[in-house]
């Protein structure tokens, strides 16, 4: 492959060349994007700034994978979505949206993980990163979560949500869900991979997001049912017990949503009633901007008119859409969402195409993509600051392992003979 004789010729490199640091740059702000999902959106932001300087200097060759040029043209119509919010002057715009570059992570990522050396200890640093957020996850979710330093607090509410470093509890289990689906295939049997699943499966567990909690289970069972016919009823079985057990903590400790959730009754049929609505009035380029989106909510429901009263009307409207694909759709058009969908789906084909070769990472993939197809039912999290960092990123670490098969799997490395330095 060649991003493999990209990383051998500089192996060979003197350490302090231009391409050399570059790729050292480039690792360390993969990391960041990567671990950033599990802390805000700064990270995520000073990552893929510091890795696009390293790839600049180290030039890999992000040309070659066709992901990048999906990834082009998806950041060239949300700019372009924006810049006419801006042109229309629409309430909100100025600001350009994280889905216009945000899905660089995927071949700068896919990049830095072509080599195993940097497989390894960004893995690592990732479930440090996901430990440390769950003990400061758990404090907030035994003793309280409210306004105290890291935002425990004795006199919050306990036992009911849990989000760590993040700022929100939906954005802690989302990356818990990415997590748990990104360690499930890893087969060594390590520490660090048994640490990841158990870090992952826990914090979906606490944080009190029930679209994490179906996406994390949903994850799981798809990483588990990639490996071959003869895993499809085992990861329906653990699905049913993981499903079965996440009931169980909320009947003990959110019973009252469990019984809405239950029976049906949920606020999100009125919201994606209004954003077809906001759809159909603008197809192609959207309404420019998710702060657009939010402003123009009250008076598009005023006129919609769907039913049950607007519950967002004292707070300034909806913030979102609550639907990934409805979300990209009303901001920014819906060739923008096609767009963003067919990003994941041709990492998925080239995953498919290198099973083979590469088969934790296919595992992976699937339980990352099922992941946050299921939790962005409910919650656009793919394209939200830290979080859709992150599943990017995500993404980009299987597609380096695949691209790379014959260098080590998911969390191993041969003995390195480097003189270029790094992680």
């Amino acid at each position: 492959m060649r991003v493999a004789a990209w990383n051998a010729r500089l192996d060979a490199a003197p350490p302090r060349t231009a391409a050399a640091i570059g790729r050292w740059l480039l690792w360390v702000g993969s990391a960041a994007m990567l671990c950033g999902m599990f802390l805000t959106p700064p990270w995520g932001l000073f990552g893929i700034a510091l890795a696009s300087v390293g790839a600049i200097l180290a030039r890999p060759p992000l040309h070659r994978m066709p992901v990048l040029h999906v990834g082009l043209a998806l950041g060239a119509w949300v700019l372009a979505s924006n810049l006419a919010g801006m042109w229309r002057d629409q309430p909100g715009s100025g600001r350009i949206s994280s889905l216009a570059y945000a899905w660089f992570a995927v071949p700068l990522v896919a990049a830095a993980a072509s080599d195993p050396r940097w497989r390894r200890f960004a893995l690592r640093a990732l479930v440090i990163t996901g430990g440390v957020a769950l003990l400061v996850a758990l404090l907030q979710f035994l003793v309280g979560l409210g306004k105290g330093p890291l935002r425990i607090d004795p006199d919050g509410n306990r036992f009911a949500y849990a989000r760590g470093f993040s700022s929100f509890h939906l954005s802690y289990g989302f990356a818990g869900a990415i997590l748990a689906a990104l360690s499930v295939p890893v087969m060594a049997g390590t520490a660090w991979a048994w640490a990841g699943r158990i870090i992952g499966l826990v914090g979906i567990g606490i944080c009190g997001a029930r679209a994490c909690l179906l996406g994390g289970t949903a994850g799981i069972a798809a990483a588990l049912a990639s490996r071959g016919r003869r895993w499809l009823l085992a990861a329906a079985g653990i699905a049913i017990v993981l499903a079965g057990l996440m009931a169980a903590r909320m009947a003990m400790t959110d019973s009252v949503r469990l019984r809405q959730m239950l029976a049906g009754q949920d606020g999100r049929l009125p919201i994606w009633q209004v954003t077809a609505v906001m759809i159909g009035e603008r197809p192609l380029l959207g309404i420019g901007s998710r702060k657009s989106f939010e402003l123009a909510w009250n008076e598009t429901y005023e006129r919609v008119a769907p039913g049950p009263p607007n519950e967002f009307g004292a707070d300034g409207g909806c913030p979102h859409a609550h639907n990934w694909l409805l979300a990209v759709a009303a901001e920014h058009g819906l060739p923008a969402a096609a767009l963003h969908l067919a990003l994941v789906l041709t990492v998925l084909v080239l995953l498919w195409r290198r099973r083979h070769e590469a088969p934790e990472a296919f595992q992976a993939g699937c339980g990352i993509a099922v992941a946050a197809v299921v939790c962005a039912i409910f919650e656009p999290l793919p394209t939200q600051a830290a979080p859709g960092m992150g599943f990017h990123a995500a993404l980009g670490f299987v597609l380096g392992t695949s691209l790379s098969a014959d260098q080590g799997s998911l969390n191993t490395a041969k003995p390195s003979t480097s003189n270029s330095g790094g992680p």
